[in-house]
């Protein structure tokens, strides 16, 4: 399983639902992650964190009194940090920056990432924009699920926002249970995913201004027979599609925009 959480002060809460072999990603950006990891370190001991990810990006406009802030930062930590999904082989290569200094086998090859990724963030005008405001690039999304989940999973975002965790779990052949309690997050995801007909629980899917949440606060899963469970949020659970019907776009070792 794979949660993923942004900013809260009851996220932490919620690390108990992760499985033994599970990771848990933590997506922030500079001002705040050094406190996120004092405390990660504090919930699942120094020796589980794996990598901190910069997520770099190159657009907008450039600060002249100090250094320009061009990046996220993603905190990954693995329960136990001697068991858990690293899958190498599925990791997408990116071009050499110098490739005249390697062989040509290698250039064509192209190498794997280090833990700095360069992508740009979801064109203003590009098919992939929702209009949600904090939508992630589903490139940056899809190699996390690729390589730090198996076919199958399960995978968690508290704060689902655009969706953009459950359209690379179901085009990758993973399952997603995605919350969050802002009614035009829900009616943005329930456009999105629209093709992967979501199952919903404690939401009536539909135009954004008819949306709203159901007064009761339990809420079953019926595919999966789990006990129900209680939360004022709404929440819903793509089915898995096919992944060899798209093709994968593999994040590009070059960026021109920074996140909205």
């Amino acid at each position: 399983m794979i949660i993923l959480a942004s900013s809260s002060r009851a996220w932490w809460r919620r690390i108990a639902s992760l499985a033994p072999a599970g990771s848990f990603f933590l997506h922030l950006d500079y001002r705040e992650v050094h406190y996120a990891k004092v405390l990660l370190d504090a919930i699942f001991g120094r020796d589980s964190f794996m990598n901190e990810i910069i997520w770099a990006y190159d657009y907008g406009a450039r600060a002249t009194k100090k250094w320009p802030a061009k990046h996220d930062n993603i905190l990954w930590y693995a329960k136990d940090p001697s068991r858990y999904t690293f899958r190498y082989d599925d990791i997408d290569r990116i071009p050499y920056m110098a490739p005249g200094l390697v062989t040509p086998g290698k250039a064509a090859r192209g190498k794997t990432p280090t833990d700095t990724w360069w992508h740009t963030i979801v064109s203003p005008t590009g098919k992939e924009k929702t209009g949600y405001p904090t939508q992630k690039p589903l490139a940056i999304l899809e190699r996390i699920v690729r390589v730090h989940s198996n076919p199958g999973d399960h995978l968690l975002d508290f704060f689902a926002g655009s969706g953009t965790l459950g359209e690379a779990a179901v085009r990758n052949g993973r399952s997603a249970v995605l919350i969050d309690n802002n009614p035009e997050a829900l009616a943005v995801m329930a456009a999105r995913l629209a093709f992967a007909a979501p199952e919903f629980h404690g939401v009536t899917p539909g135009a954004k201004s008819s949306l709203r949440s159901e007064s009761s606060d339990t809420y079953h899963r019926r595919s999966s027979g789990r006990a129900a469970c209680p939360s004022p949020r709404g929440r819903f659970r793509p089915t898995p599609v096919d992944s060899s019907s798209r093709s994968r776009s593999a994040p590009s070792d070059r960026s021109s925009r920074r996140p909205t």
